[in-house]
């Protein structure tokens, strides 16, 4: 099932560089265009979107559960409201776990595209 890049539009790019495509249309999600071929080649690879890989509100429950399980509460609090995100921010500044929570939120991105990108044939390297 092609996956939306937000636009409505599902994503497709060459297994080859579908990494470099992935990143490319996160950051500039105005391009839009398909190669003629990409529904009759496997060739191509869907490219899933962000939320696909529950990295979102379910990662910051992940955290808590895991570093924060005294707020645990508290998050599910936070997140029945508005601007849960700018609160769940402002939590993990007061508590001093700022970089605590952008060391697990990268670990979990990178396992979670390499788990992507191992179902895919894919190889993720990181930049030298």
């Amino acid at each position: 099932m092609p996956v939306s890049s937000g636009t409505g539009h599902p994503q497709k790019a060459c297994r080859r560089y579908a990494l470099q495509a992935f990143l490319f249309l996160v950051t500039h999600p105005e391009e839009e265009e398909l190669p003629e071929d990409n529904d009759e080649s496997d060739r191509y690879v869907v490219i899933p979107g962000i939320r696909d890989f529950d990295l979102g509100q379910p990662l910051v429950f992940r955290f808590v559960d895991a570093k924060l399980p005294q707020h645990y509460k508290e998050v599910e609090e936070i997140f029945r409201k508005k601007d849960a995100y700018g609160r769940f921010s402002r939590l993990i500044d007061s508590l001093g776990m700022r970089d605590k929570w952008h060391r697990f939120r990268e670990e979990q991105t990178e396992a979670a595209l390499r788990e992507w990108c191992a179902e895919n044939g894919l190889e993720l390297r990181k930049k030298r």
